[in-house]
């Protein structure tokens, strides 16, 4: 009894000095690796929240601070407001993802709340979102600091995870497949026969699939095998704050590792914490520089392509392809920015690498490279553009990618050439053909009007209820339907609506396109800087009232 008793003393003694070694050792990381080595002091200033899609994230800018929302700071400093623009903004959202996750982003600082959104809305579609869905997700909290958590048991589930000698392995690369399953039902085999056509429409285009091995380079400090699920399966999930959350763990327990510092700069942007993701995009860039790192390089590349750095992460990842042809990280990056910088020329001359690099090994990839292909090419050859997008969707099916870009493309390559292309294919019918049939042969549907108002009432709702105003932007390109909702919600309650197509209107007797719009669409710095403009005039007066 007396050994029991003393070999149970020993254990506990052996647990207790552990877990004081680790809290010791993840203290010391936080002091070593936190901004300025203090905490920094809360910001108490009034807040203006910019919520929207591409066009308030800031897409075409050549830097975050030249964004409507980093310019409309500067305007509003000028007229000595201490108050905080806090760019909410994320690429492809609709109204749905803006009133989910307004409550999360919108504090007791929030003066006002500028919103603009619609134009996915048009082209995706959400579906309406239930009352109780609104504010659904935690709210963010500021860059992660130290923690007094059990880290001992938090070590013992990361050891029970870890699967040994998974440093051979490189970062990135795919898992090692599984064997087959030899019972493959119907659909399975239905969706096998779409993706296989996929690739042989690309084949018929001229190109080749998957014939280069791609160059995953290994990050030597990543975590252990299989960490990245854990911080995406929470953004699938919707719990992007918690995403982010697990993020900063993996940094903070694998300091410098080139791939942890890229999910957390991706994750973070998607949560809206712009500050954490630039600081953290800063330490991979002093990271590079420090090392040279091929990890490190390609991370780079992709995270600055993440934030909105595009012209920083087109020419990144240009010195990485020059590196390293093979790279199929900067390959896909160097695509997607080249094409919303108008480098039309560069991307095609890349992309038939890149298609070969990517191909079966990340068919969504393959998939998005060649929407953004067909929507440069469409007027030079276009059944080649419809070979090419049915392509695109059958490797990967987006209802909502196949609606944007048919729009786009409808004057040169009619649905008609396309719906002509996929029934020759003759496939087995399926879900995702019936549903891409549908959208080419009827698109008379309005109901995501009524959907866009029922979500800008559920945004207006909570910022009324913490005491905001809100200002309802127009977009700088002619949309009528979207603004037409977007003027009639104002109207109705009374809201200031920026009327921002119209000054890029009157911009445009002046001046050439290229003037404010990159070649995508998309603002350029002068474009967003009118933005600013338009909505300091009206919040200026607004808040000193």
């Amino acid at each position: 009894m007396l050994r029991l008793k003393r070999l149970g003393l020993a254990v506990a003694a052996v647990f207790v000095s552990l877990e004081l070694l680790l809290q010791l050792g993840a203290l010391c990381l936080f002091w070593l690796y936190a901004p300025g080595n203090t905490a920094p002091a809360p910001d108490t200033r009034g807040e203006i929240l910019c919520i929207g899609d591409s066009y308030t994230f800031g897409v075409g800018a050549s830097a975050p601070a030249f964004s409507y929302p980093g310019q409309l700071q500067t305007r509003l400093d000028e007229h000595s407001l201490a108050l905080r623009v806090v760019n909410a903004g994320f690429p492809g959202q609709h109204s749905a993802d803006l009133a989910r996750r307004l409550s999360a982003q919108i504090s007791a600082q929030t003066r006002a709340v500028c919103v603009l959104v619609g134009t996915n809305d048009a082209w995706r579609r959400p579906a309406p979102l239930p009352p109780t869905e609104v504010g659904a997700v935690a709210a963010p909290t500021a860059a992660p600091g130290f923690e007094w958590t059990w880290r001992t048991g938090r070590l013992l589930e990361l050891l029970s995870r870890f699967t040994w000698f998974s440093w051979e392995q490189q970062a990135g690369s795919p898992p090692q497949a599984k064997p087959s399953n030899p019972a493959v039902s119907p659909q399975s085999r239905e969706r096998i026969a779409e993706v296989v056509a996929g690739f042989e429409l690309i084949v018929a285009a001229g190109m080749t699939v998957g014939t280069r091995p791609p160059v995953l380079p290994r990050d030597s400090m990543a975590p252990p095998q299989g960490w990245q699920d854990s911080i995406w399966k929470r953004v699938r999930a919707g719990d992007v704050e918690g995403a982010v959350k697990t993020a900063q763990e993996f940094v903070d327990a694998h300091p410098g590792s080139p791939s942890a510092l890229q999910s957390l700069a991706q994750v973070a942007t998607r949560a809206g914490m712009r500050d954490l993701a630039l600081t953290t995009v800063a330490q991979l860039e002093s990271r590079f520089e420090e090392t040279r790192d091929p990890a490190a390089e390609e991370a780079l590349c992709i995270a600055l392509a993440d934030v909105g750095r595009t012209e920083d992460a087109h020419r990144a990842a240009k010195a990485r392809l020059a590196d390293e042809p093979g790279s199929v990280g900067a390959a896909f990056v160097f695509l997607k920015t080249g094409f919303s910088l108008g480098s039309f020329q560069e991307a095609k001359e890349v992309l038939p690498r890149a298609i070969d690099l990517m191909g079966t090994n990340r068919p969504w990839q393959t998939a998005s490279v060649l929407a953004d292909f067909v929507r440069m090419t469409h007027e030079e050859d276009p059944e080649r553009a419809a070979q090419l997008l049915v392509a695109s969707y059958l490797i990967e099916p987006s209802i909502e990618t196949a609606r944007i870009v048919t729009l786009k493309i409808e004057r040169s390559c009619p649905a008609a050439m396309i719906v002509r292309v996929l029934r020759g294919l003759d496939l087995p019918e399926s879900k995702s053909i019936r549903d891409l049939l549908t959208l080419l042969e009827d698109e008379e549907d309005q109901q995501w009007r009524e959907t866009l108002t029922g979500h800008l009432e559920l945004i207006l709702h909570a910022a009324q209820t913490h005491g905001a105003k809100v200002v309802v932007l127009s977009y700088p390109f002619h949309q009528p339907e979207v603004e037409d909702t977007q003027r009639a919600f104002a109207a109705q309650h009374g809201l200031p609506f920026l009327a921002i197509r119209e000054r890029f209107g009157h911009e445009l007797t002046t001046l050439e396109r290229a003037d404010l719009f990159v070649a995508d669409g998309h603002c350029n710095d002068r474009g967003y800087g009118i933005m600013a403009e338009e909505v300091a005039n009206v919040l200026v007066p607004m808040l000193r009232d």
